[in-house]
């Protein structure tokens, strides 16, 4: 499946736009499924090359590559290999085969399997691949398979496995700029831009274009010499339609040696401090800005910064009077709503002086249709603000701020989500008492959605437009709760908003797939572990990014904080564990232990969720003292506790259950109460009232897809796990194939919850043994996995 999208019945177009298609697919399948699971499908036909850049010759210097890819793709041995031949190359075997350089490869992007690996000849395993650079492969962001067994040479360099850059979609608002970004590429005028493209921009020229809005270009992170200035046109004269205010994207690129704005509506220039503009050796200019009405602060502070850092600069010494954008910028909430911030400008005289009495036309646009204009006057302070009620139209909306004095406006954005129904319809029911309970808050999991419990007999989904949540944590001294999301593959986020769910803001992009968050209110700090088996730390407003406080962990879940004592605890697969907050003295304070839901600390004890090892859908919670001694079971449970909190205000215990509950006790376990009943499959969560040190349950993200994956460690002896995910359950078998293509074991795991089987203590496990108990040859082996209608297949290594 490419992907899915909710059909909202307010648009007859619905928009996929994927990666996972190559020049010669023949075919989409589109199907349709209403409320009541009924469905119908239809296929229809696709012609990608029109849409693709022109082929290009692709020089693979290695003669041994160069064929082995060739036999792939079934060309003979004289056809050239071109760009859109290489993106029909999906799978690569090419083991001992004498390969010594992969150049050329990195234009593969479709490439998901490559095997470089060892090849068994007479009982032994050779391998002649001499490789040492695996740079080439750091942009084939699909490839999910890398086989290097018994490399000749040491390979040193796997950092662009942990994170390859990300390939996706970029968003070009302006049509203009996206046109002069494909011209330069030479693209057709519907080809998507990618991270990929932007990337490998070093030179844009888009004079005189009619360019409003450079969102977007903040992707081109190589881009060298960018010139929007203007053109001199015979007969006419010097003109420039570009008219960009706002030049904020600019400030991500570092690379820039020359930028020309002549004649552009540029005001402020301070978003270009932190770049170098060095010039060429041609011409030592780095920053054109003849024509621009620049402002006080431009002239008088921020170039001369630019200058002090040895950056020349041609401008008009002339100051102009500036509408100076002072805060309310890129907001959110969902359509109808009420902004929580004003929009407020600043207007300053040639002098740099305030200026008073100053009539500001404040502008409301969506896309092309002005839907509003507000006045406002200036006070003496030389500021005026407006509010906005964001309209019925999902979207970005634009607030442009003019005045008869100035010559240039300045733009505001914000964004309207739309107010979507929640997808599996629930309908949780509050039981009698739980409306005196301090606020709850959770996470679905089906639908990965936030829902609050206020104090009283209501449930809410809050900030509707949120479908990825991972965790959720809450900051009751400040009245703000904070969750993060997925976003990507291996991207993410940390939002934040008002308790009653306005006022959202993004805290933090991150580029790895966050799992928990825990907040240390008094200390102002983000704690939060991801897929890369870290945890690392910030500041509530995302600065002070410490992306490496403690690394190497196998698979780190769910976060919990004892600040008073200057620990951080967090759980492994079967174990919990515990360091200082500065992620120092490291140790292990209880192993052996069932899948655990969460964790959480009140009164010198640690309290967690567990569910039982071989008693199917059943669990417990349990606690144990700070230092991991003492464990009790407090309860046993027919369903599966997930997330846990702590109320040591009232002393009890707060959990979530796989049978739609939330549930409480005391501390001691006794005296079970239903809170709330039929929320689907409630995960993670917080209470609403002063912290408890703990951090609630990270949500179990679901897979979108079914997949295998690589099992580990490969090569094996005697034993290996073999992970796999669901996107719906299923009853899971593995078998396991000889390379003859005769069956040695079939495991048979039953029926399998729609999840992530990826640790030992979850992913199918084999002892290397045969359906009778026999040590198996060393050898190459496959193994099959079959959930309902998937199947897939992978290659495994015995080497004794």
């Amino acid at each position: 499946m490419i992907g899915y999208k909710r059909l909202d019945g307010r648009s007859r177009t619905v928009e996929f736009v994927t990666t996972a298609l190559i020049p010669k697919s023949p075919w989409v399948t589109l199907q349709v499924i209403d409320a009541r699971g009924h469905f119908i499908g239809q296929s229809f036909p696709i012609e990608l090359v029109p849409l693709l850049p022109p082929a290009k010759v692709v020089s693979i210097p290695d003669e041994n590559l160069a064929a082995t890819v060739r036999e792939t793709l079934n060309l003979a041995p004289g056809d050239t290999l071109t760009t859109h031949a290489l993106l029909e190359l999906t799978f690569l075997e090419a083991p001992n085969r004498r390969i010594t350089d992969l150049t050329g490869l990195e234009h593969a992007h479709n490439l998901r399997y490559l095997d470089l690996g060892a090849q068994e000849r007479n009982g032994k395993w050779h391998n002649s691949n001499v490789i040492s650079d695996l740079a080439p492969l750091s942009e084939l962001t699909h490839l999910k398979t890398l086989i290097l067994v018994r490399p000749s040479v040491p390979i040193t360099d796997l950092d662009f496995l942990r994170q390859p850059p990300p390939f996706k979609v970029v968003s070009m608002p302006d049509p203009t700029l996206a046109a002069a970004v494909r011209e330069g590429w030479e693209m057709s005028p519907n080809a998507a831009l990618t991270t990929h493209t932007m990337r490998s921009l070093t030179q844009l020229h888009a004079r005189n274009r009619g360019i409003r809005d450079l969102t977007g270009l903040e992707h081109a992170v190589n881009l060298k010499v960018l010139d929007l200035g203007s053109e001199f046109i015979p007969g006419k004269g010097v003109a420039n339609s570009n008219v960009v205010t706002d030049i904020s994207p600019l400030q991500t690129l570092t690379q820039l040696e020359v930028l020309s704005l002549v004649g552009m509506p540029v005001s402020d220039v301070s978003p270009l401090l932190g770049l170098n503009l060095t010039g060429t050796s041609w011409d030592s200019i780095g920053l054109y800005l003849w024509d621009c009405p620049l402002s006080y602060a431009s002239i008088h502070t921020h170039i001369p910064a630019m200058q002090a850092k040895g950056i020349e600069v041609a401008f008009d010494n002339v100051a102009h009077p500036a509408l100076m954008k002072i805060s309310g910028d890129r907001q959110e909430n969902t359509v109808g709503s009420t902004l929580a911030k004003p929009f407020v400008v600043e207007a300053i005289n040639a002098q740099g002086k305030p200026m008073k009495d100053v009539t500001v036309t404040f502008t409301i646009t969506h896309g092309s249709e002005t839907r509003r204009t507000i006045t406002a006057k200036t006070g003496t302070n030389g500021r005026t603000q407006t509010q906005l009620t964001l309209g019925q139209t999902p979207g970005k909306w634009t607030i442009t701020a003019t005045a008869p004095q100035i010559p240039s406006p300045t733009r505001f954005t914000a964004q309207a989500t739309p107010a979507e129904m929640d997808p599996i319809d629930l309908s949780p029911v509050v039981h009698g008492g739980a409306g005196q309970l301090p606020p709850m808050f959770w996470i679905e999991t089906t639908s990965r959605r936030l829902y609050r419990k206020p104090a009283g007999p209501t449930v809410k989904n809050i900030v509707p437009s949120v479908q990825n949540a991972t965790s959720i944590a809450v900051d009751a001294a400040r009245n703000k709760v904070y969750w993060t999301e997925k976003t990507g593959e291996r991207r993410g986020r940390i939002r934040s908003a008002n308790f009653n769910g306005s006022n959202v803001e993004l805290v933090k992009d991150l580029t790895s797939v966050p799992r928990d968050l825990a907040i240390d209110s008094a200390g102002g700090k983000l704690y939060l572990t991801n897929s890369w088996g870290k945890i690392q730390r910030l500041n509530v407003n995302g600065s002070a990014f410490q992306t490496n406080l403690i690394t190497g962990l196998t698979s780190p879940q769910h976060l919990a904080l004892d600040v008073a004592g200057g620990k951080v605890y967090w759980n492994e697969p079967g174990s919990i564990w515990r360091a200082n907050l500065n992620g120092q003295n490291r140790e292990k304070l209880i192993a052996d232990l069932g899948e655990i839901g969460s964790i959480a600390l009140a009164g010198n004890r640690i309290y967690w969720t567990e569910k039982n090892k071989n008693a199917g859908a059943s669990g417990k919670v349990r606690r144990a003292a700070l230092d991991g001694s003492n464990v009790q079971t407090l309860a046993t449970l027919q369903s599966v506790p997930i997330g846990i909190a702590v109320d040591p205000a009232v002393r009890h215990l707060y959990w979530t259950n796989s049978g739609g509950k939330i549930q409480r006790a005391t501390l001691a376990g006794k005296h079970i109460q239903n809170l709330v009943t039929e929320a689907g499959m409630p995960a993670d969560i917080a209470l609403g009232r002063a912290s408890t040190g703990a951090a609630p349950a990270a949500v179990a993200v679901l897979p979108d897809t079914t997949a295998l994956l690589p099992n580990y460690p490969n090569p094996f002896n005697p034993e290996t796990w073999m992970p796999y995910q669901l996107a719906n359950p299923a009853e899971v078998t593995v078998t396991i194939y000889a390379a003859n293509g005769a069956v040695v074991r079939t495991l048979a795991l039953g029926h399998q919850r729609a999840g992530r089987y990826e640790n030992r203590s979850r992913a199918a496990y084999w002892d290397g043994r045969n359906a009778v108990g026999e040590r198996v040859a060393s050898g190459i082996y496959f193994y099959t996995l079959q959930a309902e209608d998937f199947a897939a297949t992978r290659k495994m290594l015995i080497v004794k």
